[in-house]
């Protein structure tokens, strides 16, 4: 109704600047910067929208001492690679960090990789996207399934440079906290989750500081493990009901978009939706 407040011109002059304020949305946005015949319709079923901001608040709760724990236990994991990690591992870790605190590129991580791949002399047919990557053939390149061969590459090479049971463990360890940090951060993608729902058993917040403070007396070092797994064990029920609740939504995205293309006969739509859900909803 706003279309016929203004010029098509001064519209888009004001609501520029009410996107970037973050006044309106993208779909706001839309509508009154053209004339298009435009019409919407909202995809979520309000039962288990409820569900899911009912879990983040309650995730709200105890997300603080949760993520304390799980910064102590990195700091302790960090402080053992050192003397846990050979050289290759030491420089996967390193560019890893790099790589998600965006000091270096994706292409760059990548080729870090490809040169570890290469002087191991690991296997990748399986992987045709990352091998696309790393040659330069993007007319070939899936960038879903890039996305989604990274976790399983990275977990082949530290299958194939790690030398003794406790790199394996470390690795394993070190994993479990980066997800679970994103998780309480609600910054997890689609791939780590699916790492989560395969691998809950390496999900034990007991285990971590157990295996952490082992190897830290084996080796002599004193570090301080935090025993407050408990921010974590007690709540797990209430972060997995976040995750699956969000996952829940994605069917009635799914029938509400074909039932309003149905009624309004039409043989395609625009289905707007965050990127946690790109996945499922492909």
């Amino acid at each position: 109704y706003l279309r016929e407040s203004a010029s098509l011109a001064a519209r888009r002059r004001a609501e520029e600047k009410l996107l970037k304020d973050a006044t309106i949305t993208g779909i706001a946005y839309l509508t009154l910067t053209s004339n298009y015949p435009i019409s919407f319709q909202g995809i979520e079923d309000k039962q288990l929208y409820d569900a899911n901001k009912n879990a983040l608040w309650e995730m709200d709760k105890f997300k603080d001492i949760a993520l304390e724990y799980v910064n102590k236990l990195t700091a302790a994991a960090d402080s053992l690679k050192s003397k846990i990690y050979n050289a290759d591992l030491l420089a996967m870790d390193k560019a890893k960090k790099d790589y998600e605190n965006e000091t270096i590129s994706l292409s760059a991580y990548y080729k870090i990789l490809d040169d570890i791949i290469n002087k191991k002399n690991i296997s990748i047919e399986e992987f045709p996207n990352f091998t696309a990557f790393v040659k330069g053939g993007i007319k070939d390149l899936n960038i879903n399934n890039l996305f989604k061969e990274e976790l399983l590459v990275e977990n082949k090479i530290h299958e194939a440079v790690s030398e003794n049971d406790d790199q394996k463990a470390l690795y394993i360890v070190s994993m479990a906290l980066s997800i679970m940090d994103k998780m309480l951060k609600v910054k997890l993608v689609p791939e780590e989750y699916s790492y989560f729902l395969d691998n809950k058993k390496d999900f034990n917040p007991q285990y971590w500081a157990d295996f952490l403070k082992e190897k830290s007396d084996e080796l002599g070092l004193g570090l301080s493990i935090s025993d407050n797994y408990y921010a974590i064990s007690d709540n797990m029920p209430t972060i997995e009901k976040f995750y699956s609740s969000a996952m829940d939504r994605e069917n009635a995205f799914i029938s509400k978009s074909e039932d309003r293309m149905k009624k309004d006969n039409i043989k395609s739509a625009i289905l707007i939706a965050g990127g946690f859900h790109t996945p499922t909803l492909t």
